[in-house]
């Protein structure tokens, strides 16, 4: 097999020549694509499996680019044809060029990538507007061609009088042989003329659209499913809310009984702007929870068409759904902590201070405002997280949302690069703790780089080992990367490299904090149990003097005025109990009263709660049996063995 040859600069500036004798005349110059070996190497099984990870591709590119907006048209039952729109700088000549002869070589975070205008003049790892990039790989063009093998790129920068245009057919991979083939398909570009200078930005218009790519789109395998010989379909339970089916075919016996179209159920009226429709989907989340089930997952109640679009708003450099969480308050009922760093530290209470929100507090980096927009079939997304809407719980002793707030720095420059992985890691991060986390696929940790993500919320916590399954169910957790661990992403920018040092150094930390979290939890719990224990003691109290009183009552005139004054005590000396039965007391020893089960279990908080609220109802029986004249007949010891076996009758189910 012969070794596949990446295009030589040289390769390069005879294209761009070309290119540029081209414009005037409106030529279509013809050539090749050509790939990077380490990204062809895996063209051959996909580099994405999902739409939404080639699409969050496209949405990377265009806020590298600098875009204020990026508009995804997705015909939608259809899928047959997807539009990407976005008013970025646009690909330079040279841009177009590196773009075609180099797919897997980015110019981006490079020097080469200033001359291209692909990055600021003086700092790579920024774009021309000064954003700390997110892309790096430079697959974008491999993104696409996961949705589709032919596509075009329309697109312009500001001050030319021209638009470019590239008309792209990818080659199939099909068989290993082909790889011995240095072309990765090929592309027809010409220039057009146009008449406004300052427009800038990319159109990418995907033609034929994968059968495979409209059939997840499609949700095929939720609406039908193949019984007995494989020709005869039958339909699942539809999702709660589903964009609808174009044409769905219904066979038996070989033959074709019905065609139907399933017409859409959206979480929001066709009347809504795009700016709210996402907010009554995210909503719809909420509403769901408790109805079929306490805990409906996300497929369970959209297809995958939404759940594609909640993928790429979770993925992408947008803002919150409603609120950022470092702009919560001490006013918004939650409980702040600062998370130490030190190896055995522990979290601090974060007191509220008036008109400040936590991250100011705890002077935190802001979130920049990127100015930066997501589209979606006419649907501006948002991040789909949210720390005011959680339901609450009952059941549990502390349901005050808690915040752990932590940042660290750390600067490797005096180790060894290849033991550090890179010379800085920085990074900032939230840990939020509710009783009931929804949806629950919002449960984990999720690791943000430069404020975009490839991965979804990580419910093992980046491999946390320790039994804390119950606890960690409760935990919503983001970490803000400003520098370093993006060298940690595998090419598919879905998931990491383990073994490398920022991602072992930012999973050790999360397990640190998680520690703190469960001890300073333990601890709010353990006092959260005495404060309700005491207030159940209260109210029980009051019910049980209640329930004497209206006894007393009921006697009138036969009663006395007011009960006898009785005491069960423990450790107490027979001189004592006998000097207090003297002046009228009815005094107990509890040994003598009590059943030795109740005595027995006293020993946690709550049972010895438990054993003083039975003898509390053991001394209110001796008042209602005193009030009727029962206790007065008796000797002392005759009343213990009566208030023994009563108390033994109540304790049966204990």
């Amino acid at each position: 097999m012969a070794k596949r040859q990446s295009a030589s600069p040289g390769d390069d500036e005879s294209l761009e020549s070309e290119l540029r004798r081209k414009e005037a005349t409106g030529e279509v110059t013809e050539t090749t694509l050509n790939a990077d070996d380490r990204v062809i190497a895996r063209v051959t099984d996909g580099i994405y499996r999902q739409p939404a990870s080639a699409l969050r591709e496209l949405i990377s590119n265009a806020y590298d680019a600098d875009a204020t907006y990026i508009r995804i048209k997705t015909d939608a039952p259809r899928f047959e044809t997807i539009t990407v729109s976005d008013d970025g700088n646009g690909f330079t000549r040279a841009a177009l060029v590196n773009l075609i002869k180099h797919i897997g070589g980015s110019l981006k975070r490079s020097p080469d990538g200033t001359a291209s205008g692909v990055t600021d003049a003086t700092n790579p790892d920024l774009s021309p507007g000064k954003r700390r990039l997110i892309g790096k790989i430079g697959i974008g063009l491999f993104a696409v061609a996961q949705l589709s093998r032919q596509f075009r790129i329309v697109t312009k920068t500001k001050g030319e009088n021209k638009r470019r245009i590239a008309e792209v057919t990818l080659r199939i991979y099909d068989d290993p042989k082909s790889l011995a083939d240095a072309s990765a398909g090929s592309v027809k570009i010409w220039t057009e003329k146009a008449a406004d200078k300052e427009s800038h930005g990319t159109d990418i218009i995907l033609h034929n659209v994968k059968r495979h790519t409209r059939e997840i789109l499609q949700s095929k395998d939720r609406w039908v499913r193949p019984e007995g010989d494989g020709n005869e379909q039958v339909r699942w339970k539809p999702p709660v809310y589903h964009v609808g089916t174009s044409v769905l075919k219904t066979y038996a016996e070989h033959e074709l009984v019905e065609e139907r179209e399933d017409q859409p159920k959206l979480p929001w009226e066709m009347s809504d702007t795009p700016e709210t429709k996402f907010p009554k989907l995210y909503q719809a989340v909420l509403d769901n929870t408790g109805q079929s089930r306490s805990d409906p997952s996300l497929a369970e109640i959209f297809d995958t068409y939404f759940q594609t679009i909640w993928t790429l708003a979770l993925s992408a450099p947008i803002d919150y759904v409603k609120q950022d969480p470092f702009t919560l308050s001490g006013e918004d009922g939650v409980h702040f902590f600062m998370l130490s760093n030190s190896k055995k530290g522990q979290s601090e209470r974060i007191e509220s201070q008036p008109g400040k929100n936590i991250g100011q507090i705890a002077k935190l980096h802001k979130r920049r405002k990127t100015g930066f927009e997501v589209f979606v079939d006419d649907i501006q997304l948002f991040r789909p997280i949210s720390f005011l809407d959680f339901p609450n719980s009952t059941k549990a002793s502390w349901t005050d949302p808690l915040m752990f707030i932590g940042k660290c720095s750390q600067d490797l420059t005096n180790f060894p690069s290849e033991a550090t992985g890179g010379p800085l890691i920085s990074f900032q991060a939230y840990f939020y703790w509710v009783p009931k986390i929804v949806p629950k696929e919002n449960n984990g940790v999720l690791l943000r780089i430069n404020d975009a993500s490839g991965t979804l919320f990580d419910d093992t916590f980046m491999r946390y080992e320790i039994q804390e399954k119950m606890r960690l169910k409760q935990i919503v957790a983001e970490i803000f990367v400003e520098d370093g661990l993006d060298s940690a992403l595998n090419i598919d920018r879905e998931s990491f490299n383990f073994a490398h040092p920022h991602y072992q150094f930012i999973a050790q930390w999360t397990h640190s904090a998680l520690r703190q979290i469960a001890n300073r939890h333990k601890q709010l719990l353990k006092g959260a149990q005495s404060k309700n224990l005491a207030r159940n003691k209260i109210r029980q109290s009051s019910l049980i003097k209640k329930v004497v009183i209206e006894a007393i009552e009921e006697l009138g005139a036969h009663g006395p005025d007011l009960p006898a004054q009785v005491e069960i005590a423990t450790a107490v000396e027979a001189q004592v109990i006998a000097s207090k039965r003297r002046i009228g007391i009815l005094a107990y020893d509890s040994n003598d009263v009590l059943p030795s089960e109740i005595l027995q279990q006293a020993k946690g908080e709550r049972q010895k709660a438990d054993a003083e609220l039975f003898a509390e109802k053991a001394m209110a029986v001796a008042q209602i049996l005193d009030a009727y004249g029962i206790l007065e007949t008796l000797e002392y010891k005759d009343q213990e063995r009566l208030l023994r076996a009563i108390c033994r009758v109540f304790a049966t189910d204990v």
